[in-house]
């Protein structure tokens, strides 16, 4: 029996970028739901959808980036302030 193959940090950034594009796509759908919702008044179907898929998609979007934060090493502290990668100012 052989052991399973240990995850690798090569192979973690084309998840990370498909989880984060993901992310970003769903985010956009909520805005423009969120838009056409209170701006427009004119459906809330997309906030519907748009909130429930970017619910589950920023969850995998965190765990994916702690993921990679845990498997590239360095120092414990680094891996509480991974999630919010995106929201910290350039």
């Amino acid at each position: 029996m052989t052991a399973p193959r240990k995850w690798r940090f090569r192979d973690t950034p084309p998840v990370f970028r498909t989880v984060a594009l993901a992310e970003a796509v769903t985010w956009t759908l909520l805005l423009i739901g969120m838009f056409l919702k209170y701006v427009t008044k004119t459906t809330d179907l997309l906030v519907t959808i748009g909130g429930g898929l970017h619910g589950f998609v920023f969850l995998a979007y965190i765990a994916t980036t702690l993921m990679v934060s845990w498997t590239s090493g360095g120092p414990a502290s680094r891996h509480s302030w991974a999630w919010p990668a995106p929201y910290r100012r350039m």
